[in-house]
């Protein structure tokens, strides 16, 4: 039972990771839409914003924030 309440920890460590880095990159996306609106005729520009979800770096943070979340429950649980 230990080893599936670390598992679902971090499944919602993984969870939560993801909507707080998605709530960042709206608004970055937002706050950039917002400036180019803001510029004039000369200073416009596209927003392109590349989310490379399957990249090695996303893929390195979904595992530590996974074990972190994984890790911290089993020492809790054990305790």
């Amino acid at each position: 039972m230990i080893y599936l309440k670390s598992a679902l920890a971090g499944i919602i460590t993984v969870a939560v990771t993801t909507l707080l880095y998605g709530a960042v990159m709206y608004a970055y996306v937002q706050t950039r839409l917002w400036m180019a609106r803001r510029a004039g005729p000369e200073d416009t520009y596209f927003v392109v914003v590349h989310l490379h979800l399957f990249a090695l770096p996303s893929i390195v943070t979904v595992v530590v924030a996974f074990m972190c979340g994984g890790y911290w429950m089993f020492r809790r649980s054990r305790g």
